[in-house]
């Protein structure tokens, strides 16, 4: 019978150290602390604020004026978040800027406002920056949504209608949406603001986005 031959110790060594390596990365993984994954990084978004589980429902892997990064719409029964998720080496992937809109079924629809970079000149005039507005359309009677980009000072106004055409339903059939707006050069004040509109032409109250907090009007 022939013996089997071993490994040198060398070999042997390296493969502990490989193995002992890929448990660490692993467990790291789980707490967090290394995430392999955007899904981790969302799973610690949820905890932290205490969304409930949400789950991906848009990704754009390079979304305009960013090199390097994904970002992602997430939806859930209590929330939106949309999030720009960036992968290092020596950091795992990792939440970049974070925004989140509670869905309340008490109201038409929710909404928020994304300012997540930027391109800037020492000439403020010539600075590019990149919105978002996103959420959830809450009232079924609701046909569309209307969003109003007040350039106050510098840039120019944006006007964007969003239809049945435009909604990222999920599973349940909950409507989420994205509006990427133009990208606004020079803008050095805002307002932004979203209006939803039913079938016979009535309209909703505005929700006001900029502020401490969105408002109602």
């Amino acid at each position: 019978m022939k013996k089997r031959k071993q490994l040198p110790t060398r070999c042997r060594r390296a493969l502990r150290w490989m193995a002992a390596l890929m448990v660490l990365v692993l467990a790291c993984h789980q707490l967090g602390a290394y995430c392999l994954t955007p899904e981790r990084v969302l799973r610690k978004l949820e905890q932290v604020r205490h969304t409930g589980e949400t789950e991906f429902l848009w990704r754009d892997d390079a979304p305009e004026g960013w090199d390097k990064g994904s970002l992602r719409l997430s939806g859930g029964d209590h929330v939106a978040i949309l999030c720009l998720y960036q992968f290092s080496w020596s950091g795992g992937w990792e939440a970049g800027s974070t925004d989140y809109t509670e869905r309340r079924a008490d109201q038409p629809f929710s909404a928020a406002h994304y300012q997540g970079w930027g391109r800037y000149d020492r000439d403020w005039e010539k600075n590019v920056d990149y919105h978002y507005v996103f959420g959830a359309v809450e009232d079924p009677g609701v046909m569309e949504l209307v969003i109003f980009f007040d350039a106050i000072e510098g840039g120019f106004d944006q006007t964007v209608r969003l239809t049945e055409a435009n909604w990222i339903r999920n599973d349940s059939g909950d409507r989420f949406f994205l509006c990427a707006l133009e990208p606004e050069v020079g803008n050095h004040s805002r307002a932004c603001s979203v209006v939803g509109c039913y079938a016979d032409g009535t309209m909703t109250k505005r929700l006001q986005l900029m502020g401490s907090e969105p408002r109602w009007e």
